[in-house]
């Protein structure tokens, strides 16, 4: 944490940090912040925090998110969607910590705009939209709705986490039931994206206990349940890892396959597992 910190801070804003360093560095030091009892480390992100609130205000986020020139189009604008997904959570949690009214002022103004760009492209083209991507709504509206109060928000959580449970497969293969496919039209599965809709899930089914639905709580409670499994399944252990080479198996051991016919391991896959797989313990 203190070294990136250090070297972001010393080039930001003059670099063009891309989104997503930017965004988690200053999750970071929340997070830290909150588990630590200690606020220095929220006080050393605030300057990334005033930059990548410019950013919003300059209306420059996705000039900063998106990736080369001659990427495809609907690859960029899936990225530029995703980063701002992820950047309304921490622009959230960000105004819980602080309580500045302008911060709160922004942070609906994001989210009401990301709200009525969902409904949108629902109607427009559902069966294109990245499931993981539209996960992150979860995650943010939850934290709009704990520093608001307001059940709007809580509602709009609720809309994302039904349609998203709705795309779970049933399928009667055992290589499938469970998982998530990367979009409507696509019914590829990777543990990274069934990983992340786990984590969407997961929030979903603390804030329906949250705000006193246990309908919503037990349905979503069902559904991350067979999305954890489908994620278990996909994990690498001493039963499965015939396949490793020797000199990195013990280096293997409790990573998550990418799908079932690659076996890569991603640490955002873990990452989000963990995340979802520790909420719904604690659930418990």
């Amino acid at each position: 944490f203190d070294t990136n910190l250090r070297f972001i801070t010393t080039h930001a804003p003059a670099l063009p940090i891309p989104a997503p360093s930017l965004t988690f560095r200053v999750l970071s030091g929340i997070e830290l912040a909150r588990i630590t009892r200690d606020k220095r480390y929220f006080e050393e992100v605030r300057p990334l925090l005033r930059h990548l609130i410019s950013l919003y205000d300059e209306k420059k986020i996705t000039a900063l998110s998106t990736p080369e020139s001659d990427r495809d189009p609907a690859f960029i604008a899936d990225q530029a969607t995703i980063y701002d997904n992820q950047a309304l959570m921490v622009l959230a949690l960000a105004a819980q910590e602080t309580g500045e009214k302008s911060l709160t002022f922004q942070v609906l103004s994001i989210a009401n705009s990301l709200r009525e760009q969902f409904r949108t492209n629902r109607i427009l083209y559902e069966d294109k939209i990245s499931l993981a991507s539209e996960a992150w709504l979860v995650n943010a509206f939850r934290q709009v709705y704990l520093l608001t109060k307001k059940e709007e928000y809580a509602d709009f959580a609720f809309e994302v986490a039904s349609w998203l449970a709705d795309q779970q497969s049933h399928s009667g293969e055992a290589s499938r039931y469970g998982a998530f496919p990367n979009t409507l039209s696509d019914d590829f599965s990777y543990s990274r994206g069934t990983g992340k809709v786990a984590e969407a899930l997961a929030d979903a089914m603390a804030l329906a206990r949250e705000v006193g639905n246990p309908y919503l709580q037990n349905t979503y409670t069902a559904t991350l349940t067979n999305a954890l499994m489908w994620l278990v399944r996909m994990q690498i252990n001493h039963n499965n890892d015939f396949w490793v080479n020797k000199s990195i198996k013990e280096k293997m051991q409790g990573g998550l396959r990418h799908d079932t016919l690659n076996p890569e391991l991603w640490i955002d896959s873990a990452s989000h597992f963990i995340i979802a797989g520790a909420t719904y313990l604690l659930d418990k």
